[in-house]
């Protein structure tokens, strides 16, 4: 317990304790258990433990492994795997202890109680052989040779030469006598190890180290094998053990496991040389379980080659165990291997028996390629020796083989096939193979297989014929034939095989000398065929060679002989008489069990020669059948070659097979002949062919099928003819043909039917013995049931008797079957059969009760056919038979039409006889063309019958038809007819409740039914389709010769023609006659819930009606009807009702008096308000026929509620039920007092959708509508709103006039409003007209079009606002007008005190965008926005303001001029709220100022902007501030009462400080910043004296000042500076300097006034103009910088004068310097300004240039300045 329960020390000091007890225990033999747990816990103190505590454990294990018991558990305890391990790596004293503890756990050798060893088991001696392997495992690592560097000699021997340490014993206690006499010596145990002591051998310690570590666990679970194993009934296999798994997982777990055993697989794969031969001997005594394994791993091929033949028990357990995994992989490398082995080695050979049970198993319950795996493993064992092909034969292996020989994979057939081969060649298996049903397998394998499979099958069939008793089976699995076929294979293998087994089977026991004679004949032609193929590959054969007719010959006689043979053994003489048979063992073989000649042969009963195997008969499917002769049936494959050896083969040939036709037996003959082969059998046999003819005939089965009798009376017929005496001997074949006809089966009849028509052909002797056998009645019978060619052969012998009959005037009367079948016969093919019913159905059908019976027989179409595609003598025949189904005998019936119909039949008989459609000019379809008028005709005479059937009633006391072109049966009357109210308000109730009036039926019209003929439905439709297709689309020609025939046609056709779909056609041709039709469709349809088609009929009699005045009286009435149906039918019903209403309501104006009369209006608007989607669009549109023109059907519709449905219809109806609806409306909008309730309804925003979506008459419409509704002043909003403008404007532009002239009109209402309104919307009114007219493309779009010539796509440019500018504009200016005329209004009503709705006053064209104008103004590059002026002067002040806000300034105001006027003041009045930054202040106010310069009556409005600019300059940031101060600055000089309004503000200061003196500001007074600020501001040409402070504050301005500031500091010194004291001030006050800076600086303005200023100040500027003072000094520039730059000074003059000169009045300097002054002044003002604070570039010069130039004027200014006055500037 210390053991497991203790610390670490008391743990070792335990196991100290217990090595010392076990020690004196074994001393005394006291016996010691231990358990499992506690070996637990040493294996934990050996893994953790110290030296000493391992040490002890490993004493403890090594004292307890004294008994099995023991062993066992301390390999349960998990030991082995630590105590291998520590013997490598441990110290010398714990490796002592562990390398006895090993010893101690292998060893075998115990003794038990009674000093007897204890019994090993089943696996004794291996469980020995293992042990001793294991401790010299354990003396090898316990050594540490095969550690790094050792090199030592190691001997397992002891030192004292006894016995090998740990040595098993060699008996054994329990069971006596030797275990194993085989037992390695002492000297054969010796190892050597020679390593070089430079090599490292640590993988293979690990190696050996995992051997020993596996064998302990192979020996712990062999030992107990026999307590886990179950029994097996062949005993234990020693060395295996059977669940090795869970016996290894009681002692090792699952990884350390498979570690182990991945070190062994390196060791075999890639351990050193050394290293496996010291292992060899224990890699062979471990477990078969393990080894076999290693195979299973993929190591067979190193494991073969360490342990040699010793690796041959596990190879064959492997292969004995592959049936366990189904798979079979590695038993084809397992096999080879041991095949390799078992060479030369008989012990290996034995062994190999062991694994063919498993491989077996394997090939029968494999799975996935494992049954291929294993036919691959045994053909590798079947070539070792012939015992094992034995072993594999009586193990089972030959039936599975065979299986898959039939269900295995094609290409793996060559495998199973060689193996049947190699097996087949021990003769114990040759019976077996054949029993097992291999020979079809190998047939199929000969049909199909590849050259080696082919060569393999035909050599297992020459082995297995050699035995007598399988030719039989070979022959009945068709073996015959594709061995023959062999022979003329390339490969000479395969031949020398099939010809090889053909000589075999055709070889017998002898029996008799004809069987030895046909044997020989085989012997040749196998040789002929040989000689053949041998030739054949050097030559070319010819084509009469006769190989295939030897070949053939070859195979019948090898089946002649067998049934030769067959015969023999039953004991039967086969004979030349047809009652030859077969024996029983040949039936049997030839048809199997099953068929019904085994079971007659084995009663004794005779089975007949005719019933010889065919292609459809059991047993034949493995031939390759050709048809016999006449279509007969194949008599097997060889006969047709024998025939056609008979018939075409040379000479050679027929001498080559002369002897072998000799001997073919008596039923090949037979068979030869029944195969075709009678005339030449004839030719080669002479007399014998008549007697095997009659015989044939003789043998006959009454009941049966007649076989080929009709040939062999044929050839008896040719034989009479020539010969008398073989004319008497025919007669002997007609009773049991008679016989036959009367009682054989259908095939029989037709053969006997044939027969007799030959025979007739003998002469009338013949034709009396047919009369006098009774053959009339079975031959009449035989029309009705008789197969095709028989009613045709009974046929031409019954018109033979009939022609005799009519020859004598004797009446035939023919029944409706035979009619049929003669009818039938018409098409058969043969002309003779054609001619010979056509002629007979042309005699009856003279008579009336033979009408009745060929027209039910539906003989009709049958001949219509033959008319038209038969041979000529036939056509004739039919012609005449049609011409007589129309004729009536006149005696009895005078009715007109009659007479005419059958003229007309007689007129498309003759057409059609002569072909006269194929040769009609123009008609692309010929053959198409005559089916139609086929089935004109047909029609025609069914009508002429069913009329003609009519008076036949009549004459029985029925009423009498309608006479002529109505003679169809009458239709039923109107229901409405005689209703009271009563009925019909019950009957409308309960079409309201039920949806179906109970008069009503859902009428699927059915096709016309006819009396005369038995047709069905898909046959009249047939006909019918084709006549509609005539009408539809026939060709002209076709119509033409038609056309009379189709008018003869009855009513009733016409009513069906309709109805099939050919109702326009048939209008077309019968114009108004075929009104009365469509009367008549509409009431039936009246009568029908779904009132089926009522629409179409009403619209086809509409056309009528239109050209004809009755056909229009005769629709109105349907009126009533129609009312019916729409009162009372269903869903469907109604939809029709409302159609045929619309068509009927178009006619005339009575017939919409009538419709309203008959009270069909309510019913008209209920559909429209809750019917289907067409019944809805269908009454719209008749509501909107009804009220175009009638002023009080449109009073009375609009009492009954038809605007709201109408407008609901219009919102959620269908595209084209919204265009009805809308136009509907549109009639009903022409009573102005309507329209309110429509556009309440929503009748603006559907009208709108529509002209979005609608059709052109859609359009107009919904603008008709629009414009009618937009006259009343209240509906405007609501159509604005509704967005109608941007349609109605695209229309304008569209293809339709009608609807442009209704958008024209729409847009003009619009605008147009009946009260008072200002002018400026009057004055846009006009716009508007003008712009409409340019936009239409009567005008407008060639207008544009002329400005955008250049564009690719002007007629784009018409359709939108988008597209077209001026629909642009024309938009724009509807919804300003209306925004217009409804603010006054709004305001109107305010002054008056009246309440104004909500949403009134806000404007409709709040939410546009005026971006489509800004780009018209901005980017018109083709005048456009010229012609759009009118419309943009009109639009209003806000629109304008976008317009300017998008960027349109400049443009707007060039365009409009002062109409811009207001909207910028607006948006400087604004400025203050919008624009705190001041953008666009300063362009407003240049603009403005602008237009005040070219009208006076601007600046009067610009005062409007005084407000605004001040609220900017007081709340606005710096930006803003600076931008109003201009502004006002500006606004100051267009008017001066802005000047009031500033001082009002008391802003001067504000101003004055922002346009430029900043803080200087602070330091003035304020009445000297307002002296500044009037300075700045003095108007032009005014004049003023300044103070030296003024003028500082001036040039102050110069340099501080803003752009403005600055514009006017310099204005002000251009204009003070003529003054002689103010110029002082000024230049005292330094102006020049900043003054110079801005002429090359400052803006274009401000340059001009910095020049203009320079000029005055040099007293030369007088008071012109900023620019003309600028521009004074032009055309002086031809010495850029005058005397600066090389121009010469005057002589006596100075530019700048010294202090020493004394004289500053030469005129001459001061007249240079003034012209130098211009020049510079000139020069500078050009310089390109940079920007910003950089120094500025003078054109064409540098910087240092201009500077100089600067500096020059500067010099010149003050010069000038001091030579004029009597100052000195300092």
């Amino acid at each position: 317990k210390l053991l497991g329960t203790g610390t670490a020390a008391a743990r070792e000091q335990a196991a100290g304790t217990l090595w010392r007890q076990l020690e004196m225990m074994r001393e005394n033999a006291i016996e010691v258990n231990i358990s499992v747990p506690r070996v637990a816990n040493l294996v934990d103190m050996l893994r953790q433990g110290t030296e000493q505590g391992k040490e002890a454990a490993a004493a403890v294990i090594r004292y307890c492994a004294n008994s099995e018991h023991n062993r066992a558990n301390i390999m349960r305890g998990k030991a082995a795997e630590v105590l291998v391990d520590l013997l490598q790596t441990s110290s010398p004293k714990v490796r002592l202890q562990i390398g006895l503890a090993l010893r101690a756990m292998v060893r075998m050798d115990d003794p038990g109680s009674d000093g007897r060893m204890v019994p090993l088991g089943p696996h004794s001696n291996w469980i020995l052989r293992a042990s001793t392997e294991a401790q010299a495992l354990i003396d090898l690592i316990e050594d540490g040779s095969l550690q790094e560097g050792a090199h030592v000699h190691y001997n397992i021997a002891p030192s004292d030469g006894g016995a090998p340490v740990g040595n098993a014993p060699t008996v054994d206690p329990a069971a006596g006598g030797e275990l194993n006499p085989e037992a390695p010596t002492h000297e054969s145990m010796e190892k050597v190890l020679a390593v070089s002591k430079t090599q490292t051998l640590s993988a293979g310690a690990q190696q050996v180290a995992a051997l020993l570590e596996q064998l302990m666990y192979d020996l712990f679970a062999l030992r107990l094998a026999p307590l886990t194993d179950a029994p097996e009934a062949g005993g234990a296999v020693e060395g295996r053990v059977h669940n090795p798994h869970d016996v290894y997982l009681q002692c090792v777990s699952e990884g350390q496991a498979t570690a182990v055993f991945r070190m062994l697989l390196q060791l075999l794969h890639n351990g050193a040389e050394d290293t496996k031969r010291l292992a060899r001997d224990a890699l062979q005594w471990l477990s078969m379980n393990t080894q076999v394994a290693f195979i299973e791993a993929g190591a067979l091929k190193p494991l073969v080659e360490i342990l040699g033949t010793g690796a041959a028990p596990a190879v064959v357990q492997m292969l004995a165990d592959s049936v366990v995994a189904k798979e079979g992989v590695g038993v084809v490398d397992a096999a080879r291997a041991l095949r390799t082995l078992a060479t030369d080695n008989g012990a290996v050979a034995g062994m190999a028996a062991g694994c063919i049970k498993g491989l077996v198993g394997l090939m029968e319950m494999g799975v996935f390629g494992g049954k291929e795996e294993a036919v691959r493993a045994l053909w590798s064992l079947s070539v070792v020796n012939n015992e094992l092909k034995y072993a594999i034969g009586q193990q089972g292996g030959l039936q599975p083989l065979v299986e898959m020989l039939y269900t295995g994979k094609e290409s793996f057939r060559d495998e199973v096939v060689g193996l049947l081969w190699s097996l087949a060649m021990h003769d114990g298996n040759l019976e077996s193979i054949i029993d097992v049903g291999a020979a079809s397998g190998l047939v199929k394998v000969l049909h199909t297989g590849s050259e080696v499979a082919q060569e393999a099958a035909a050599g297992v069939l020459r082995l297995c014929a050699v035995v007598d008793n399988n030719k039989s089976s070979i022959i009945w699995a068709k073996a015959v034939e594709p061995l023959v076929d062999c022979m003329n294979l390339w490969n000479e293998g395969i031949r020398e095989q099939a010809a090889g087994a053909l000589r075999n089977l055709a070889t017998w026991q002898t029996i008799d000398d004809s069987i030895t004679e046909a044997a020989s004949e085989v012997e040749k032609l196998v040789e002929v065929r040989l000689v053949q193929a041998r030739l054949e590959r050097m030559v070319q054969l010819p084509n009469n060679s006769g190989k295939q007719n030897i070949a053939a010959l070859l195979e019948r006689l090898i089946l002649d002989i067998f049934d030769k043979v067959s015969a023999h053994k039953a004991g039967v003489t086969q004979t030349g008489h047809p009652s030859a048979v077969l024996s029983a063992a040949n039936a049997a073989l030839i048809y199997g069990g099953d068929h019904p000649a085994t079971h007659a042969a084995n009663a004794g009963q005779v089975v007949e020669v005719s019933k010889l195997p065919t292609s459809n008969s059991p047993g034949a499917e493995g031939e390759l059948m050709d048809g016999g002769k006449d279509g007969k049936p194949p008599r097997g494959r060889s006969l047709p070659f024998i025939v056609q050896l008979l018939q075409d083969g040379t000479d050679e040939v027929k001498g080559q097979s002369a002897g072998a036709i000799k001997n073919l037996d008596i039923i090949t003959k037979i068979s030869i002949i029944e195969a075709g082969a009678l005339r030449p059998m004839v030719e080669l046999i002479g007399s014998h062919a008549l007697e095997a003819i009659l015989q044939l005939i003789k043998s006959l089965d009454p009941g049966g099928e007649g076989g080929d009798v009709a040939e062999y009376a044929a050839a008896l017929a040719r034989l009479g003819r020539n010969s008398a005496e073989d004319a008497v001997r025919a007669d002997e074949a007609v009773r049991p043909i008679v016989q036959l006809l009367e009682l054989g089966m259908k095939r029989g009849k037709q053969e006997a039917a044939t027969a007799l028509h030959c025979l007739c052909s003998i002469g009338d002797q013949i034709k009396f013995a047919v009369a006098r056998e009774g053959a009339f009645e079975p031959l009449v019978k035989l029309l009705s049931n008789g197969t095709i060619k028989a009613k045709e052969e009974a046929l031409g012998v019954l018109w033979q008797l009939v022609a005799m009959m009519a020859e004598s005037n004797v009446d035939v009367n023919i029944s409706p079957g035979p009619a049929a079948d003669i009818a039938a016969l018409l098409t058969s093919g043969m002309e003779t059969t054609a001619v010979a019913a056509a002629g007979v159905l042309k005699l009856c059908a003279v008579a009336e009760t033979n009408q009745k019976v060929i027209l039910k027989a539906n003989a009709l179409r049958t001949m219509l056919e033959v008319l038209c595609a038969g041979a000529a003598s036939v056509r004739e025949q039919a012609a005449g038979a049609l011409v007589n189904l129309a004729i009536t005998d006149r005696g009895w019936c005078q009715d007109a039409w009659l007479v005419a119909a059958a003229s007309e039949v007689e007129q498309l008989v003759k057409l059609l006889q002569m072909d006269a459609i194929s040769s009609t000019p123009g008609i692309h379809d010929p053959k198409g063309a005559q089916r139609q008028v086929m089935a004109l005709l047909e029609q025609l005479i069914v009508d002429v019958a069913e009329f003609r059937a009519l008076y036949y009633a009549a004459q029985r006391g029925q009423a009498l038809p309608a006479p002529s072109t109505s003679h169809q049966a009458p239709i039923a009357s109107d229901k409405l007819e005689g209703a009271d109210g009563a009925e019909a308000a019950d009957q409308t109730a309960n079409v309201e409740a039920t949806g179906e009036d109970s008069d009503l039926k859902h009428a699927t019209v059915p096709l016309r039914e006819t009396h005369v003929m038995d047709e069905t439905e898909e046959q009249i439709n047939a006909r019918m389709q084709l006549i509609v297709h005539l009408l539809m689309k026939g060709e002209e020609p076709v119509l033409q010769v038609a056309t009379s025939a189709l008018r003869a046609l009855g009513v009733d056709t016409k009513v069906a023609l309709i109805e099939q779909g050919a109702m326009k056609p048939v209008v077309q041709m019968m114009g108004p006659a075929a009104a009365n039709a469509l009367v008549e469709l509409i009431g039936r349809a009246s009568h029908d819930v779904a009132g089926k088609n009522a629409g179409d009929y009403a619209s086809a009699l509409r056309n009528l009606a239109a050209a004809d005045p009755e056909c229009a009286q005769m629709a109105m009435g349907c009126v009533q009807r129609v009312t019916h149906l729409m009162q009372r039918g269903g869903h469907k019903g109604k939809e029709e009702a409302a159609a045929a209403m619309w068509n009927l309501s178009t006619i005339n104006e009575p017939i919409k008096t009538a419709i309203v009369e008959s009270g069909a209006l309510p019913h008209l608007i209920d559909l429209v308000n809750q019917g289907s989607p067409l019944a809805r669009e269908s009454a719209a549109g008749c509501l909107w026929s009804m009220s175009v023109v009638n002023v009080s059907i449109k009073e009375l519709a609009a009492r009954c509620g038809a605007t709201g449905p109408l407008v609901e219809l219009l919102l959620s109806g269908s595209a084209t039920a919204r265009e009805e609806a809308c136009g509907a409306l549109w009639s009903l909008s022409m009573r102005e007092e309507a329209t309110p309730e429509m556009i309440a309804h929503g009748g603006a925003k559907a009208a709108v959708e529509l002209m979005y979506s609608g059709t052109e008459m859609g359009k107009e419409s919904a603008a008709g509508l629009l414009g009618l509704c937009a006259v009343v002043d209240a509906n405007k909003r609501a159509i604005f709103e509704a967005r109608a403008v941007e349609p109605l404007i695209s229309l304008l532009t569209g293809e339709a006039d009608g609807a442009r002239m209704q958008a024209a009109s729409a847009l003009k209402n619009l605008v147009t409003f009946r009260s008072a309104v200002p002018r400026a919307v009057d004055r846009g009114v006009s716009e508007v007209e003008d712009l409409v007219q340019k936009v239409m493309p009567s005008s407008g779009k060639q207008l544009v079009a002329s400005f955008y010539s250049a564009s690719s796509n002007v007629a784009s440019l018409m359709g939108t606002a988008e597209s077209n500018p001026l629909a642009a504009v024309l938009e724009q200016l509807m919804y300003d007008l209306f925004d217009m005329a409804t603010a006054a209004a709004v305001a109107s009503a305010r002054e008056l005190g009246e309440s104004v709705p909500a949403g009134v006053s806000e404007p409709v064209g709040r939410d546009r965008s005026a971006r489509p104008l800004v780009n018209l103004l901005l980017m018109d590059a083709y005048g456009v926005k010229q012609q759009a002026a009118g419309g943009l002067m009109c639009l209003s002040v806000n629109t304008k303001m976008a317009l300017i806000e998008g960027g349109a300034l400049s443009e707007l105001v060039e365009l409009l001029g002062s109409g811009a006027a207001k909207a910028i003041v607006q948006l400087l009045a604004g400025a203050g709220r919008a624009r705190p930054d001041g953008a666009g202040v300063m362009e407003l106010v240049q603009a403005l100022c602008g237009l005040a310069k070219q009208d006076s009556r601007v600046a009067a409005v610009a005062v409007g902007a005084v407000p605004g600019l001040v609220e900017l300059l007081q709340a606005g940031n710096g930006a803003g501030k600076e931008q109003a101060a201009g502004a006002l600055y500006y606004l100051r000089h267009i008017n001066p009462n802005v000047e009031a309004l500033i001082q009002q503000a008391r802003v001067v200061e504000q101003l004055v400080e922002i346009l430029g003196m900043g803080t200087a500001a602070g330091k003035e007074t304020p009445a000297m910043l307002c002296v500044l600020w009037n300075l700045i501001t003095l108007p032009e040409g005014s004049f003023d004296t300044i103070s030296e402070n003024t003028a500082a504050n001036l040039v102050q301005l110069l340099y501080t000042g803003t752009d403005v500031g600055k514009e006017g500091s310099t204005r002000v010194i251009r204009m003070l500076g003529v003054d002689e004291g103010n110029r002082a001030a000024i230049m005292r006050a330094r102006a020049v300097e900043p003054l110079v800076d801005l002429l090359q600086s400052a803006g274009t303005v401000t340059r001009d006034e910095a020049a203009g200023a320079l000029m005055s100040l040099s007293n030369q500027g007088g008071q012109a103009t900023p620019q003309g003072l600028a521009t004074q000094a032009s055309g002086q520039t031809n010495g850029w910088f005058g005397n600066m730059f090389g121009a010469k000074t005057p002589a006596g003059a100075s530019v700048v004068p010294s202090a020493s000169s004394g004289s500053y009045g030469d005129d001459e300097a001061v007249r240079s310097a003034e012209a130098e002054v211009k020049e510079l002044i000139t020069m500078l003002r050009q310089v390109e300004s940079a920007g910003g604070y950089q120094a500025p570039v003078m054109q064409g010069g540098s910087i240092q240039r201009q500077r100089k130039a600067a500096a020059r004027l500067e010099q010149l200014m003050y010069y000038l300045f001091h030579a004029k006055t009597s100052y000195i500037v300092m």
